[in-house]
């Protein structure tokens, strides 16, 4: 017996829904930009029950997504995320199976694999930000910029 499916008709969306339910909240979410669910703490609109749930969590600072994998610490605000790092898991396990020396430290050759990734994405923030950024010079009086952080509004004169 074959599952009825039901498709999004977005060109270029290839999602798809066990029922019509889902598939309207989908194009709803996705499509039109609807927001239904306000957090309570920042005012903030969302999608989903779920993104409000998971969204909360940067209020607490709970992180309840926990890796279950042995030696590793990881926990995540998001589900999704957990969904990621546990393939960083996966392909390790993938790659070693059956290397009896290797079989027994699984969870410090992932350990390290993690490290290395947070290491590589903290030197390139470090070597974005050191970064020297030349401006063009300004060669008349600029009137009317409006700086984000700031309501008034600037005259810059070179």
């Amino acid at each position: 017996m074959e599952i009825q499916r039901f498709a999004c008709k977005v060109p270029g969306c290839n999602k798809d829904y066990c029922n019509q339910f889902n598939l309207k909240r989908h194009y709803e979410g996705q499509h039109m930009g609807v927001k239904r669910f306000r957090c309570k703490i920042c005012k903030k609109y969302l999608s989903s029950k779920q993104n409000l749930k998971e969204h909360r969590f940067m209020h607490t600072g709970i992180k309840p997504y926990a890796c279950p994998y042995e030696g590793c610490a990881e926990s995540f605000r998001q589900g999704s995320q957990l969904s990621l790092h546990k393939k960083i898991h996966q392909e390790v396990i993938r790659r070693f199976r059956g290397i009896p020396q290797v079989e027994t430290s699984l969870s410090l050759l992932t350990s390290a694999l993690i490290k290395t990734e947070k290491e590589e994405f903290e030197e390139n923030n470090i070597k974005l930000l050191s970064q020297e950024i030349v401006l063009p010079s300004i060669t008349s009086p600029q009137i009317g910029i409006t700086l984000p952080s700031c309501e008034k509004q600037l005259t810059i004169m070179s």
